[in-house]
Parts: structure tokens; sequence; C-alpha cells
């Protein structure tokens, strides 16, 4: 009997460490790569406080991580915080001075506070800093082509969109899209053209 009665209550122990631990669980610091993920998540949602929040735990666990600069600075972008944003994406390219999608992004951003000259740079470093083709320079060369019509470069905008079609017609993006990056139009500026930005989903 004294054996059983033992027996039970070492197992009643177990269970109650099981539980424990069990419950534990949730509150435990997830890793930058999870904190990343999670962001990214809340951010396609719409729930950019939580997003900025969950990118900025990624960040102060791993300071060189690119990706969570840009996704907190498109998180600040879609709240209207411009200058957090731009310090966002100039921090990303401070650590990766050839990254497309954060150049792309400022680019945008320097475009909605009225900075043209700024906005084609960082476009025009965006398709320059690519050793080769991808599919979505189509949509920054359709974002360059904007800008350039805004300012009265007509011949520029339509050699740059004609680049942007031929890209268009010799490529198959909608598996490279869903991998990488998600798009999301955004700005007020015309009707002729929206313009977009890239949210990093993984690393």
């Amino acid at each position: 009997m004294r054996d059983v009665f033992a027996f039970k209550v070492v197992i009643g122990l177990v269970v109650i460490v099981v539980i424990g631990l069990s419950v534990g669980l949730p509150s435990m610091a997830m890793g930058p790569d999870e904190d990343f993920k999670q962001g990214t998540e809340l951010l396609k949602k719409g729930q950019l406080e939580p997003a900025i929040a969950a990118f900025t735990r990624a960040i102060n666990a791993d300071p060189s991580y690119v990706e969570a600069y840009n996704n907190r600075g498109l998180a600040y972008y879609e709240q209207g915080k411009f200058d957090r944003a731009e310090t966002d994406f100039l921090m990303a390219l401070d650590l990766d001075p050839d990254n497309e999608i954060a150049n792309s992004n400022l680019g945008i951003l320097y475009f909605e506070k009225g900075s043209y000259e700024k906005a084609i740079e960082h476009l025009e470093e965006a398709v320059g800093a690519k050793r080769k083709t991808k599919p979505h320079d189509a949509v920054i060369l359709r974002n360059l082509a904007f800008i350039y019509k805004k300012m009265g470069y007509e011949e520029k905008a339509e050699s740059l969109t004609q680049a942007a079609t031929s890209i268009e017609r010799n490529s198959s993006t909608s598996s490279y899209f869903s991998d990488q990056y998600l798009q999301r139009t955004v700005g007020t500026r015309g009707a002729d053209h929206v313009l977009v930005i890239k949210i990093w989903q993984r690393r």
C-alpha cells in the first residue's frame, strides 16, 4: 500500500510539473525570428502597434535584423509616422546598402513627403543594385516611371514602363511573391498609378 501511495504521489508531482511548464511556455521569450514572423502577421492584418512591439523585440535581440527594421518602418509608415519610418529604412540600408526592398520603400516614403529627387535616387538604387533582373523589378520600374512622369519626363517614364512590361511578360512571379514578400498599394498622390510597398515575410 505504501508503495502504491508513493507511486501516486510521484505521478502527481510529475503532472503538476508538466502543467506548470506548459502554462509557462507562452510567457517564455521568443527568439528574434519568431518575433519577426509574429510581427509580420500582425502587420499584414493591420495591427500596427503589436506589430511594432514584435519587430522591436526582434531588433533588440538581433540589432542587425535588416528585415525587421524594414517591416517596422512599414508599420510606422502606415501610421503616418514618416520620420520614424525613415529612420528604420535608413538603418536597414546602413546594415545592407544594396537591399532593394528597403531602398524601394524609402523611395516611396520620400515620394509621399514630396522629395521626388530622393525618391528617384533610392528607387534607381533598388533596381541598379541587382546583379540580375528579378520579377519584382517590374514593380519598382513602374513606381519610377510614375514619379518621372509626375516630374514631366515623359520619355523616361515611357522607357521604364516598357522595361517593366517586358519583365512581366517574361516572368512567372506568383511563387516568388508569395515566398519572399507581399505587396501593398499605398499613396494618395494621383489616380493614374498606385505605388507599392514591400513587406518581408521571411528571413
